[in-house]
């Protein structure tokens, strides 16, 4: 859940969101393997969730910037 708030606040640096996703996908698997307490599944759940949005809006931001750079490098 941590990286996954990381994640919104710095939202232009990848690393808390990729974290937040992997982390939260691993957790996910030991809690529905029963390895881990079930009681943190909604917010370990909503942490991925979270990191994994967050993740895609950086990308989407740096893909952008990228197009505008390019143009502005063409023209």
């Amino acid at each position: 859940m941590t990286f996954g708030i990381v994640a919104v606040i710095c939202n232009l640096f990848l690393v808390p969101g990729i974290l937040a996703w992997n982390m939260g996908r691993h957790d996910l698997r030991e809690i529905r393997a029963g390895s881990m307490d079930r009681r943190g599944e909604a917010m370990t759940q909503t942490g991925m969730i979270l990191g994994i949005v967050f993740t895609l809006v950086s990308i989407g931001i740096l893909a952008f910037c990228l197009l505008i750079f390019a143009v502005a490098i063409v023209r």
